[in-house]
């Protein structure tokens, strides 16, 4: 056996069409949100139902708040108000699905990051932009 050095298998980071490339993500977001739906379900469901191990609770719990967030974030991203809408209807369905789990998603570090309030949180730019400042026209001519 001999040790050859070359590179065998070659993963070229960056590429456009990569699933982690932000417009690749911001695309597919029905997906995302399709995922997300489906994982909230089916957690309160296995919640309310069964008695699961509190660490396998907490594992699910907390990867549901990690694509959740990446999903509020992306949606963000995409700016549009049809995307701004299904955001706020995660979030909402969530509150209704699972009140408790929904509190404790909100209020871990992601969760607040992931909804910040005000301009952040509504897709607005920040600083908000101000009207140019020039010469004074007078209309009292």
């Amino acid at each position: 056996m001999r040790y050859v050095d070359a590179d065998l298998y070659r993963y070229l980071i960056g590429r456009s069409d990569q699933s982690v490339n932000e417009a690749v993500m911001i695309s597919r977001l029905d997906q995302q949100l399709r995922v997300n739906r489906l994982m909230l379900h089916h957690l309160t469901q296995v919640r309310g139902v069964q008695d699961i191990p509190p660490r396998l609770e907490r594992y699910l719990s907390h990867y549901l708040g990690i694509i959740t967030a990446v999903t509020s974030t992306m949606a963000l991203r995409a700016g549009t108000s049809d995307r701004l809408t299904q955001r706020a209807g995660l979030w909402s369905e969530m509150r209704r699905a699972d009140p408790a789990l929904h509190r404790r998603l909100r209020r871990s570090t992601v969760g607040v990051l992931a909804t910040l309030p005000g301009a952040w949180g509504e897709g607005r730019p920040w600083p908000p932009t101000a009207p140019p400042i020039g010469p004074m026209v007078s209309t009292d001519d």
